[in-house]
């Protein structure tokens, strides 16, 4: 049995969930005669088992919690979360070959995992330490973690006008903001709508956006893929879908939510991508967005570099990398 264990929701996105999703269904194809469950916050429930994987219910990541891991005696452990502390995995750890996501090595330190995923564009500049001075560190955008549809060669085409999106959900209301602050400019907008925004902020949309044929209205899609091809620009938070528009070849403009998203916004900077700044110092009018879409037109030609990064076959890397290391599962043995 492979156990994932992890989380997500409204509140902290989808993140965590999808990359493991990603993973698991790779490792399914590897393993087929493996049990792979998915340990997850309640909220997950329809998410994973839609995905066809049996589901867990657990809400905390307390020493209790881990001791039902533990007696469940599965083969390996794949954790992504930030809610635990380094105690819990050496609990979760015990006789199993423990496979860990990272983003930023600011939680978990020292690594006490055998395998750590950090898969961002800043993963290599970051100093992990290993507690048993053993484990394999996968780091960089060579085993970033895509959704499947990103997986494979994808045709090119020319997109046209801007995406905006705030992820699954808009706790913060950013939304109506970007929206008025382009209402009077001409270009078509595409506005994505999470599967966790409100009926109140969907409402909300509708009519900032009524009867104004420059604003496309896409509901709850289940990927972006699509969507974001059609675009030239895509206004995204600095977190998995800014390496999705990256990978279609599309023109990025990011924005901070969050502090995990700090370090992916830094480094892409460097690469002189047009950054809005953190959510608190976005200036929502007009002309800064102007000014900010027409520098990233120029900036476009120094992309390049940055478009050939993200293949999409991080996953398969990471399969065979698992592979290589422990004969934690039977299918892994040679």
């Amino acid at each position: 049995m492979i156990l994932f264990r992890t989380n997500g929701g409204k509140e902290t996105g989808l993140g965590h969930v999808m990359r493991c999703l990603s993973l698991a269904k790779a490792l399914s194809v590897k393993c087929p005669e493996e049990a792979i469950i998915f340990r997850t916050n309640e909220e997950m429930r329809t998410l994973i088992t839609e995905n066809g994987f049996d589901f867990q219910p657990s809400e905390e990541y307390t020493k209790q919690e881990a001791e039902v891991i533990r007696a469940q005696n599965p083969k390996m452990i794949l954790f992504d979360s930030y809610l635990a502390d380094t105690d819990y995995l050496r609990t979760i750890k015990q006789n199993v070959l423990l496979v860990q996501f990272d983003d930023n090595n600011d939680i978990y330190t020292p690594v006490v995992a055998d395998v750590v995923i950090n898969g961002n564009i800043h993963a290599q500049n970051l100093e992990y330490e290993s507690e048993t001075k053993k484990a394999k560190l996968l780091l960089g955008p060579e085993y970033l973690i895509m959704r499947e549809e990103y997986q494979k060669s994808i045709k090119e085409k020319k997109g046209n006008g801007i995406m905006i999106t705030t992820g699954g959900s808009d706790f913060l209301n950013l939304m109506p903001k970007f929206i008025k602050a382009l209402k009077d400019t001409e270009f078509q907008k595409r506005i994505i709508i999470g599967p966790a925004y409100t009926e109140e902020q969907i409402e909300r949309i509708k009519r900032l956006t009524d009867r104004d044929q420059q604003f496309e209205l896409v509901y709850k899609p289940k990927s972006l893929k699509e969507h974001i091809r059609n675009s030239e620009i895509v206004i995204t938070a600095a977190g998995s879908t800014v390496y999705e528009v990256l990978k279609l070849k599309r023109i990025p403009i990011i924005y901070t939510l969050a502090d995990n998203q700090k370090k992916i916004a830094a480094a892409l900077v460097k690469e002189k991508v047009v950054s809005l700044g953190d959510y608190k110092e976005i200036e929502f009018e007009k002309e800064f967005i102007i000014k900010r879409i027409e520098s990233a037109k120029k900036s476009e030609n120094n992309y390049s570099d940055l478009y050939g990064l993200f293949d999409g076959k991080g996953v398969f890397r990471v399969v065979e990398e698992i592979e290589y290391i422990k004969d934690a599962v039977n299918c892994f043995k040679r």
